[in-house]
């Protein structure tokens, strides 16, 4: 993909990996209920297993197909939830579980390095494009690690600034494409600026319409673990101009 070096963009997801791993090492009861409801952090970290094992299987078999657009291929994760929770229950309680998730994160870090280029890949959801595959594993790094620091009161894995970066350029694509248009324009600092949403366009100076807030706050609204109302309310979020109420387009995920 143009522009996106897809060695960073790998890792990125290492990067985030390896903080996550490290921490995990520091869990005393796997028993803990998580940020997620219904999910311990045995279930959560075990998530993490079946986010390696994806990239194993999306390198085994290259596809001739067309490859669906980064938007596209997130917008099939609703459909898939009650499946995901449930690989994800049967991982966390499988005998040895810790193990398998290290042994799958070896596997997809030698599957990162095999693969050359840019192929369509043949994931788990559909064809698409091997820079664009490795963007939502950092999406769903990024997401689930932070998962983690709430669960634990703040007290979760360091967050990589590179994996961080990634997953907020790709989500405010997801945005600007699940929300075309230039009359507003949302402003991740430091990592991302797009322009989205139907109306009047700007073409010189500030917009008339901004909507800013930091990256942590941003996947945390994509993602679903916090409402756009409470947000704003927070202050995580500052809006100024019409058309700034981005809630008719959130979660992304």
């Amino acid at each position: 993909m143009a522009g996106i070096d897809g060695g960073k963009v790998a890792a990125a997801y290492l990067d985030q990996w390896m903080l996550t791993r490290d921490w995990c090492a520091e869990i005393e009861d796997w028993s803990a209920a998580s940020a997620i409801d219904g999910w311990t952090l045995r279930d959560l970290v075990a998530h993490f297993g079946l986010v390696a094992d994806s990239i194993r299987a999306a390198v085994e078999v290259l596809s001739d197909e067309k490859p669906l657009r980064l938007g596209d291929y997130i917008a099939t994760y609703a459909d898939d939830a009650a499946a995901i929770d449930e690989r994800t229950r049967d991982a966390a309680y499988a005998e040895g579980f810790l193990f398998a998730v290290d042994a799958t994160a070896a596997v997809a870090e030698q599957a990162i390095a095999s693969v050359e280029g840019n192929p369509v890949v043949a994931a788990r959801r559909g064809p698409i494009r091997w820079v664009d595959f490795l963007r939502t594993r950092c999406i769903e790094l990024t997401v689930h690690s932070d998962d983690l620091d709430r669960s634990v009161a703040g007290e979760g894995p360091p967050t990589s600034r590179p994996c961080l970066q990634v997953s907020t350029r790709a989500l405010a694509d997801v945005l600007s494409w699940r929300a075309p248009g230039r009359s507003v324009e949302v402003r991740v600092p430091p990592f991302a600026a797009v322009q989205c949403i139907e109306g009047p366009r700007h073409t010189r100076g500030t917009p008339a319409a901004v909507v800013e807030m930091d990256p942590i706050t941003f996947c945390r609204l994509a993602a679903g673990r916090v409402s756009w109302q409470s947000a704003v309310a927070a202050g995580g979020v500052r809006a100024s101009g019409l058309r700034t109420d981005l809630a008719p387009y959130l979660p992304l995920l």
